[in-house]
């Protein structure tokens, strides 16, 4: 809905002309708010030839035709005769359900109620600018079977919906943050952070939020962070990267509850294991050997690595997937039976040199 309080200006400063053109954009601008179409008095003279119209509202087979006078005295009776000869006028071309709105500042005289009545006019006045929009919503916006309180529900739903979807925005930019600090950083999966920051900018700036899919995003983000070396910054700007998304899903999912629609596709993702990030220096270390058998394994199985002991995860990666080429062992076998599998075989064959994992100080950090 419009909002008067910007519309009105201090009426105490505007000439009598002044406050009657302010009147006529007041009503113009109330009842467009809620889908009328609206006609001035320069459109009504263009289309009917008569100039004593102020106002004529369409809507749904129905009509409104309004004049209003904003002045200090009784409305002139020649004024309200004038009126009714316009609506005469305009009614020969054809006639549907209609209102006849009489407007103004001051009651009509004991004789203007007479020709009002006369007529089937209908007086509507105050000498307070809002009441009097008021009182004209009361007349009009049953007769037109438009429920007022509804109109208002839709747009306070609607502005939480706007709000909803600026603080959604604001959270796509804080993930885009948080990736343009680690686009800089030499590791390989550089080109996957350019990639998710093209990706969220071009649905943030197309308005296409919609069609995102931040599970995906999600997915491709636990790649990258599993090739950084684990410090306690990696694994808090990685759990607040996936703040930011998860805040996004839920403001999804209520814009959906506002539209009812299912408009937003998400599901909530998970927070980032701290095991994962103490992972990552396992994977990061073996990938410095050279071995892709060891990315490819992990790639499949990195959840059940999750379950693996400190001494179980080097001997996976220190020892298992370097040296594969010895052992008998499917790539696609669990992380856990690979270890007791190799347990069993080491404790009956010549043991094999392991790889030295590489210091912290030696590998990639942030």
């Amino acid at each position: 809905m419009v909002d008067l309080d910007i519309v009105m200006k201090d009426t105490e400063e505007l000439t009598p002309q002044k406050l009657g053109f302010q009147l006529e954009e007041n009503i113009h601008l109330t009842f467009d708010s809620y889908g009328i179409l609206c006609l001035r008095e320069k459109e009504v003279n263009q289309k009917y030839g008569c100039k004593g119209i102020d106002h004529l509202f369409d809507y749904c087979g129905k009509r409104i035709f309004l004049q209003d006078k904003w002045e200090n005295k009784t409305p002139n009776i020649r004024d309200i005769g004038y009126f009714h000869s316009c609506i005469d006028s305009i009614e020969k071309f054809y006639k549907v359900p209609s209102l006849y709105l009489f407007v103004s500042k001051k009651s009509p005289s004991k004789k203007g109620f007479e020709m009002i009545n006369d007529h089937n006019l209908i007086s509507v006045y105050s000498d307070q600018m809002d009441d009097l929009i008021n009182k004209l919503k009361v007349k009009i916006l049953p007769f037109l079977g438009i429920d007022d309180r509804k109109i208002n529900e839709l747009q306070i739903k609607q502005n939480e919906i706007i709000n909803l979807e600026n603080l959604m925005q604001k959270d796509c930019d804080n993930i885009i943050r948080i990736l343009s600090s680690w686009k800089n950083l030499k590791n390989p999966t550089n080109i996957l952070v350019m990639n998710m920051i093209n990706t969220l900018t071009f649905h943030r700036d197309g308005n296409r939020m919609p069609e995102l899919k931040p599970n995906d995003i999600y997915n491709e983000f636990l790649k990258i962070v599993k090739n950084y070396n684990p410090t306690q910054q990696i694994f808090d700007t990685a759990n607040l990267f996936v703040c930011y998304l998860n805040q996004m899903i839920s403001k999804g999912i209520e814009i959906n509850h506002l539209n009812a629609k299912n408009e937003y596709k998400w599901k909530h993702v998970a927070f980032i294991n701290p095991k994962l990030i103490q992972r990552s220096e396992y994977f990061a270390n073996t990938n410095q050997y050279g071995f892709g058998l060891s990315s490819e394994y992990i790639e499949k199985n990195w959840k059940k690595l999750l379950d693996l002991t400190e001494s179980q995860m080097q001997t996976l990666c220190y020892t298992i997937l370097p040296n594969l080429q010895y052992y008998p062992i499917n790539m696609t076998t669990s992380p856990q039976k690979l270890v007791n599998d190799f347990t069993k075989i080491n404790q009956s064959s010549t043991i094999l040199p392991t790889l030295i994992p590489i210091s912290n100080s030696d590998s990639n950090s942030i």
